[in-house]
Formats: structure tokens, C-alpha cells, sequence
């Protein structure tokens, strides 16, 4: 294992510097220290350290310490520094060296590795021997990262303490740090970013690409290929501020989160990444489950545990930007004393419970015709919270859901079907509530005229 002085980080940091002051297109803050709380939206860091709190708890509460296959759950919980979580940490350490065992070392895929890579990292762990075995070989040979994912969590994993990359006999194409950035340059979109296929930029493999790429920005051709990604990324974001892959996902929001976070670009505060529907680090926010966890897809009570474990660590990558410590993946802090833990996070309202809605709909057309769209603003108020999350409004027969943005507001586009029939036609808005604000239905006194 290389020292952290000799790492690629630290050859790298006086050019890295150099280069980020001069790239086109990068806001000064990409170059500046970390944010600390005091310049960050108070309420969203309040709100994310309560998430954290409560999804780190819920992680103890409801996952077993079973080994292999739990990796981004121990990362997260060692990032997040969560407490208690040591005894699941350890536990989960002895299972997976049983498991490394039983296995000859031999794990699979190179995406086995990787993931078990980090998470020792995490837990200030040798990955060189576990169990008598070097996990470090499972990234050894090129030959063996056909897909552009694996060879960017080669990188990260690599780079996350500074590993030395071991000798094996019989490779023929023995991975290299260059090798692996070019490979990941090679696969660059014409339009800037990356994709798991096709032509199409896709949010999760840029945001993941980028945060591999952090540590060679002082390249010309690395700084270029990321200042491209990063406006990609701001185009690619959608009006809530949220982030589509498959869907628009927490996962989604939390590869974009951790790029920028490790980039130094605040993802809350950054004017590029700021829509109608709030930051890129408030839809973090808006995936989240009450006690704990996130969902997937659509939003539910239900927790996904994918959607949690990346949550969580999207959580940790923000609040350790805010915080100015080591980013996600620079694990060379692990085992060092956690900052002194705050005292249990409340959420930001006076209220002993949830404040309660209230919903105002104002009508910018009393008449809309067939064919068109009925347009309505939602507006919505708690005391001492500031409501996030969706509305929806139920009109001629139509359901349409938007978010709210910063200011809890929200513009609603209902399209009016050639086969509506004519006449007035009332105006039903539901707020679906967030972790700080109640669910509010209102069957509105408004009504728009339909006409042919």
C-alpha cells in the first residue's frame, strides 16, 4: 500500500488546483475550500442530519451483520458515523471474513471486490488480507472490467486509501491508474458525460464517472472531459431538482450529490444546480420515508432497501462537503475520532409533531378550451416548516403531480381531453405531506368553465 503522501491525490493537488482555476465554465466555489454549515441552507443540513440519524438507526434496527452482500450498508453507517454502530460494524467484518473463506478468495465479478474494497475502507480495514486473502487482485487485470462501471469503481476502490496495485502472476494486462482514467475518458458521450449505454448522457454513470475522475483533474483532458459532465449534469437536472436514471430515483440524486460534493460544488447552493422544484441536495429530501429510509419509484411508506442504503450515503457525501471533511470515497480519515456528536437532531419546526398544511390554489384561466391545459399554482404554508415534497390536483378527470420549489410552490399543468364535456368543472388539490409537514387534501371552491 502506498503512503497517503505518495498517493495520486497529493502529486496531484498543486496542478489539481492550478488547472480547476482556469477551466471554463466552473464556478469559483469549485475551487474553494468546503462549505461549512454556517453558509449552507440551515434548514436542509437540519433536516439531513435528522435523516440521518433516524436512517442509520433504522439500518441497525431492521438489517443483520450478514457479511457479503451488505457492503453499502456498513459504508454508510461508517461514513455517517452513526452511533452505536460499531458491534454491527464488527460483526459484520467477522461474517465477511467467514464468507471470503468459504469463497478461496474467489468473489466473482470485479463489482464484488470493489464494493468490499470500499466498505473495508470504510472500516479502516485491510483489504490486502482478509481471511489470508489479497481482494486487491479481484482488480488486478483489465481483462477482467469489460464494463465501464467496473473499471470506475477500480478506480474509486484504488483510490480511496491509496492502494497499491498488486502483482498477479499470469496477467497479461495488469490494471493500471492511467489505464483505467483512460478508459474511462475513451468512453466519453459526444454530448459530454457518460452513459451504460447508447448515446444518451445518463446522470448516475456521469455522477459516478466524475467522482472516479476527482483525483486526475490536473490532467488537461480530465478537466476538460469534467467540466463538460458537470454542465451535462445541470442540464440533465429536472425542474424538481431531482435526477432521472431509470426513473427519477434517490439514487439518481445521490450519485449527482457525491460528484459535485468531492468537485467542491455545492449541490444545494450552486446557481447551476438550483431548478424550479428546489437544489439537487434537497431531493434528497423528498425520497425520504418518516422514521428512516427511502422509497423507490413512487412515493410510498414502503422502504426500498437499495434506495435507503444509497440515500444514506448520499447523505453522508453532502454533510461531509458541508462539514469540510474527507469526502465519501477519500477514506483516509477512517479511524480517526468522529467529530463530537451534536445532539439528537429535531426536525425544524416548533411543533411537538408534524405542522399542519394549509393549500392555496389560485385558477390562471376561468375558461379553458378542449385540447388545452388548465393551468393552476399551488401554494403551500406550515408554520415554522417549510413544506416540501408533491402536490397533486385532480381536474376533469385528470390527476397531475408536480414538487414544490423552494418557496412551497408549485405550477400544475392539467390537460383538458377533447372528450371532456363542457360545463364548469371543480378543482381537487392533495398535498402528499413530507417528514415535517402533514398530508392535506382540499376539495377547493374553484372551478373552470370547460368549453368546446
Amino acid at each position: 500500500m502506498t503512503t497517503a503522501a505518495t498517493g495520486p491525490r497529493f502529486a496531484l493537488l498543486t496542478p489539481l488546483l492550478a488547472v480547476l482555476a482556469l477551466m471554463v465554465g466552473f464556478a469559483p466555489a469549485l475551487v474553494a475550500a468546503p462549505a461549512s454549515a454556517a453558509t449552507s441552507n440551515d434548514q436542509l443540513v437540519a433536516q439531513l442530519r435528522l435523516m440521518q440519524a433516524e436512517t442509520g438507526q433504522y439500518i441497525l434496527d431492521n438489517y443483520e451483520p450478514t457479511g457479503l452482500g451488505v457492503e453499502w450498508k456498513a459504508l454508510g453507517l461508517a461514513r455517517n458515523d452513526t452511533p452505536g454502530a460499531q458491534a454491527w460494524l464488527d460483526t459484520y467484518y467477522s461474517n465477511l471474513v467467514d464468507d471470503v473463506v468459504e469463497k478461496d478468495g474467489v468473489l466473482g465479478a470485479a463489482t464484488e471486490y470493489e464494493r468490499v474494497i470500499l466498505a473495508l475502507g470504510a472500516l479502516n480495514r485491510d483489504p490486502t488480507d482478509v481471511g489470508g486473502h489479497n481482494l486487491l487482485e479481484g482488480v488486478a487485470d483489465m481483462s477482467k472490467l469489460p464494463l465501464l462501471n467496473q473499471v470506475i469503481f477500480a478506480l474509486i476502490a484504488l483510490d480511496s486509501r491509496d492502494y497499491a496495485i498488486p502483482t498477479v502472476a499470469g496477467v497479461t494486462t495488469p490494471t493500471t491508474r492511467q489505464g483505467l482514467v483512460d478508459r474511462i475518458l475513451t468512453a466519453e458521450l459526444a454530448a459530454g458525460g457518460w452513459a451504460f449505454f447508447g448515446a444518451r448522457t445518463d446522470p448516475d454513470m456521469t455522477g459516478m464517472a466524475l467522482q472516479a475522475l476527482v483525483p486526475y483533474v490536473g490532467q488537461p483532458e480530465v478537466s476538460a472531459a469534467v467540466g463538460r459532465a458537470v454542465t451535462a449534469l445541470s442540464e440533465l437536472q429536472r425542474d424538481s431538482g431531482g435526477y432521472a436514471s431509470f426513473g427519477e430515483s434517490v439514487e439518481s440524486a445521490t450519485q449527482v450529490i457525491t460528484a459535485l460534493a468531492a468537485l467542491g460544488i455545492d449541490p444545494d447552493t450552486d446557481p447551476r444546480f438550483i431548478k424550479s422544484g428546489g437544489s439537487a441536495a434537497a431531493a434528497l429530501t423528498t425520497f425520504y420515508v418518516d422514521g428512516g429510509g427511502f422509497w423507490y419509484s413512487t412515493p410510498s411508506t414502503t422502504r426500498n432497501s437499495m434506495s435507503t442504503e444509497q440515500g444514506f450515503y448520499g447523505i453522508a457525501a453532502y454533510l461531509r462537503f458541508v462539514d469540510g471533511r474527507n469526502s465519501l470515497y477519500d477514506m483516509r480519515d477512517a479511524g480517526e475520532p468522529a467529530p463530537p456528536v451534536p445532539p439528537k437532531p429535531t426536525p425544524p419546526t416548533s411543533n411537538p409533531g408534524k405542522a399542519a398544511a394549509t393549500v392555496k390554489v389560485t385558477v390562471k384561466k376561468s375558461r379553458v378550451k378542449r385540447g388545452t391545459n388548465a393551468v393552476f399554482v399551488v401554494k403551500v404554508t406550515a408554520p415554522g416548516a417549510r413544506p416540501s415534497g408533491k402536490v397533486r390536483v385532480t381536474f376533469a378527470g385528470r390527476n397531475v403531480s408536480a414538487r414544490l420549489n423552494a418557496a412551497g410552490t408549485a405550477r400544475v399543468k392539467v390537460p383538458v381531453n377533447r372528450t371532456v364535456k363542457p360545463g364548469k368543472k371543480a378543482v381537487r388539490v392533495v398535498y402528499l405531506g413530507d417528514s415535517r409537514v402533514k398530508k392535506a387534501t382540499i376539495q377547493t371552491k374553484k372551478v373552470v368553465r370547460v368549453r368546446r
